[in-house]
């Protein structure tokens, strides 16, 4: 019997026979610990066969966070999904499908926008193609996605003496001990850490996928993008308002709340400095701002563009439209339709209109804003726009 069909018939002993307390449930646990999963984040699980991570998973994300479990064997998935009726995982959503063959689309659909956790255990060793696999699941996570692969090997050292049995156990599912699967998480992600358990015979990788699109247009040496946090908004005051008027003076604590509420919020750092920023609301984020608000009551599905700020230093080096590059391809897998911002009029930002012009944005409005103080051109961009090459920067 081959590896798959083993797998597949095994789904009521499974639970039972694959020694999942004693040996394996410790891999499963860290890696889940490492990864951190929040509320309200969608989860990709690769493989999840009878959905053992699924409770510790539903803990961290609901209630409004979305897991996907997929999996080859509908009795696997059965199995999978009475479990989630028995104890109540209403975030749970299952998917038959081959890996080897995943279409990212479906992912997406199914989990509202792409994931922002993925993960495989002790599901890739059984695989025909883990690579592809991987590859596949890779392309329905979002930039910066936190990712995990769980896997096993032959014990080693003074474990050796357990490898029979871990032979068996991995036989019983049909695992290939030498497959080595997370090798394709350490070709993918950044920031890998591993962890080495059970005498080696299981193997956890955790590893961060690059902010960036490796296959779109590259980042310049020494340049990288980042997640910011509302710890980086004391640093990000000086930066901020050296572009005022352009963009508002505003204080640190105003600052780590516009992080907070976004959706999306990216620092870019040259040589680890902190040289620009943007920062991004979905619809319906509890912000007070008289430009967000039009857009808001055009119903039309956006990404707002709060403010984006390139040190002065840094400006013609084509710095602005890599920022750009990470927020249309936020908005387009939310599905958004828009991109908005606003530019200012009075007082004037030629350069800045200009650049915009260059992105594919169309004035939409204009109004006065700040009692009366600035007036501004509100903005909008198709999200299947492509950015095109920069003649200047937003401030």
């Amino acid at each position: 019997m081959g590896s798959r069909e083993r797998y597949r018939s095994g789904a009521r002993l499974y639970d039972l026979l694959s020694a999942e307390w004693p040996v394996y449930r410790v891999g499963r646990t860290e890696a889940i610990r490492l990864l951190d999963p929040r509320p309200g984040e969608r989860v990709l699980d690769l493989g999840c066969g009878t959905g053992l991570n699924h409770p510790l998973l539903h803990a961290a994300v609901a209630p409004e966070g979305r897991i996907l479990g997929v999996d080859l064997s509908a009795s696997m998935l059965e199995v999978a999904r009475r479990r989630a009726e028995r104890r109540g995982l209403d975030t749970v959503r299952l998917l038959s499908t081959d890996a080897v063959a995943l279409d990212p689309r479906r992912v997406v659909a199914e989990l509202g926008g792409l994931a922002d956790v993925v993960l495989a255990t002790y599901t890739l060793s059984i695989m025909a193609d883990p690579a592809e696999a991987w590859r596949r699941a890779m392309t329905a996570a979002r930039p910066g996605a936190r990712v995990a692969i769980v896997d096993m090997q032959e014990p080693s050292g003074a474990a050796r003496v357990i490898a029979p049995l871990a032979r068996a156990f991995a036989g019983f599912g049909g695992a290939d001990l030498e497959a080595r699967p997370w090798t394709a998480l350490e070709r993918t992600a950044e920031h890998v850490r591993g962890r080495s358990l059970r005498g080696g015979h299981i193997q956890v990788r955790t590893g961060v996928l690059p902010m960036h699109d490796r296959s779109a247009r590259p980042l310049p040496d020494g340049v990288s993008l980042r997640p910011l946090t509302v710890a980086d908004a004391d640093e990000l005051v000086a930066l901020n308002d050296a572009a005022a008027p352009a963009v508002p003076i505003t204080p640190a604590p105003q600052l780590a709340r516009l992080i907070g509420l976004a959706e999306l919020a990216l620092g870019l750092e040259r040589d680890g400095r902190l040289v620009g920023f943007v920062i991004a609301m979905s619809p319906g984020a509890a912000y007070e701002s008289e430009n967000y608000a039009y857009f808001e009551a055009r119903g039309v599905d956006h990404l707002y563009v709060d403010r984006i700020v390139i040190a002065e230093s840094e400006r013609g080096r084509g710095l602005g439209v890599l920022l750009y590059d990470a927020v249309f391809a936020e908005a387009r897998s939310h599905g958004r339709r828009e991109v908005t911002c606003e530019v200012n009029l009075d007082p004037p930002n030629p350069g800045s209109l200009a650049f915009h012009e260059r992105l594919g944005f169309r004035p939409v409005g204009t109004q006065a804003t700040k009692g009366g103080a600035v007036t501004v051109s509100l903005l909008a961009a198709a999200v299947d726009t492509v950015p095109g090459e920069p003649v200047g920067v937003r401030s």
